[in-house]
């Protein structure tokens, strides 16, 4: 792995742990054992450092979509819950969650990759939902996106929720919703 790929990963971490206006070039150069001037070679200011993590994680997440594309409806809102199952496992929030807290002081770039990425997860939740209608596997009674919405709405505080020690089993919260828009 390289500086550069070694300099997102940790960002990433502490994105996902802290937020955007917890961390500084410098928590960043102390864990990876480098200079700050390294991190302004590759990202020159923090908002192009975070465009950057914004922009891979866009790409890995097409790499998700990619390998389930063929699998069933069902399967692939698994994919999706469990993402988020295992983000509160680690202790970690949605890196999408985790930069919204804090849009207020990003720059309009950061904005807009930011709505772009939110956009991709939406979508692929929405296009598994309407897969799973047509399919005649899933039901509910508003449109896609509205349920789409309400679901990544619903997931998405599995997280920040683990993070408070509430005793509620996440596993059953998702599975209710999975049971909630699946025919049996």
């Amino acid at each position: 792995m390289d500086t550069r790929d070694k300099i997102l990963e940790v960002t990433a971490e502490l994105v996902m742990r802290d937020g955007y206006n917890a961390f500084s070039y410098k928590d960043i150069s102390k864990k990876i054992g480098i200079k700050t001037s390294s991190i302004h070679y590759h990202f020159p200011t923090k908002s192009d450092l975070i465009l950057s993590l914004i922009q891979d994680a866009c790409v890995k997440q097409n790499e998700i979509i990619s390998a389930v594309e063929a699998s069933t409806p069902i399967r692939k809102l698994d994919v999706f819950m469990d993402f988020y199952l295992s983000l509160a496992r680690q202790g970690k929030i949605c890196m999408v969650v985790a930069l919204l807290s804090d849009i207020n002081s990003m720059d309009s770039r950061v904005k807009d990759e930011l709505k772009s990425f939110y956009e991709l997860l939406i979508n692929w939740l929405q296009s598994i939902l309407e897969d799973g209608l047509k399919r005649e596997q899933m039901v509910f009674a508003t449109t896609p996106l509205v349920k789409a919405t309400e679901i990544m709405s619903a997931v998405a505080m599995i997280p920040i929720l683990s993070r408070i020690g509430t005793n509620q089993s996440f596993e059953q919260i998702v599975e209710s919703i999975k049971n909630s828009i699946m025919i049996n």
